[in-house]
């Protein structure tokens, strides 16, 4: 029995496998240059807005967590409207507490700033921020960075800097993603602090991981596990 491919559908099969083996070519590129680590580190994420959220006094939660847990690494989110209530008047006895803490315990500390960091609403802007200023916008969101990462880059606690937190996914009460704003942000926090490391974060597989690396040290990828479902 034989049987015959007709010209056209030989041609369009040929143009799909060069295609399927492109794209199979270009990823195994890029997954070669990216290291696993195969023995991690495990921590936590320490929200003291969330602890507030929950009724919980946030030195004693925290207490509670160096002491009691056996971690050695935790991220703690730095809140914008928390720390500059007023525009350039700076309160950080909260994290100074956190910090401090972490280093009496030996904790390895990972701090989160930016506009985007853990936690709902995502973006925690003051109230007093003109954002339908965008120049002025932008001043005084670098100058938050300015004197978070000055303020802390010597702390024995410090181990890297993680600059926003998923930016380039539209979630959150938040501006519009801008991708040269984070781009920016990194090379800024790099010339502050050229001794530590920065990371930053992708959206699970809502995003595509190696486009987010750019410019980082280490990219943290959320684990969101999202399924089809004809009923939704």
């Amino acid at each position: 029995m034989s049987f015959f491919i007709p010209y056209a559908s030989l041609k369009r099969l040929l143009k799909y496998t060069c295609v399927c083996v492109i794209v199979f070519i270009f990823i195994a590129l890029v997954t070669e240059s990216i290291s696993y680590n195969r023995n991690p580190d495990y921590g936590v994420s320490f929200s003291s807005q969330y602890a507030q959220y929950l009724g919980l006094d946030v030195n004693e939660t925290f207490d509670a967590i160096v002491e009691e847990m056996p971690i050695e690494n935790i991220r703690i989110p730095i809140y914008w409207d928390q720390i500059e209530a007023k525009p350039g008047e700076f309160d950080f006895s909260q994290i100074d507490y956190l910090m401090d803490k972490a280093a009496e315990n030996n904790i390895k500390v990972t701090l989160a700033i930016g506009l985007k960091v853990p936690r709902w609403p995502e973006c925690f802007i003051p109230d007093w921020s003109d954002q339908t200023d965008n120049i002025a916008f932008k001043q005084s969101l670098f100058q938050m960075i300015d004197v978070v990462v000055k303020r802390y880059r010597d702390h024995l606690a410090l181990e890297k800097w993680q600059v926003e937190n998923e930016p380039f996914f539209p979630f959150g009460e938040c501006p519009a993603p801008e991708p040269s704003w984070f781009y920016q942000e990194v090379d800024f926090v790099r010339m502050l602090d050229p001794i530590h490391q920065i990371q930053s974060t992708a959206s699970g597989e809502q995003s595509l991981w190696f486009l987010r690396a750019r410019g980082i040290d280490t990219l943290g990828v959320s684990l969101y596990r999202e399924v089809w479902n004809k009923t939704i």
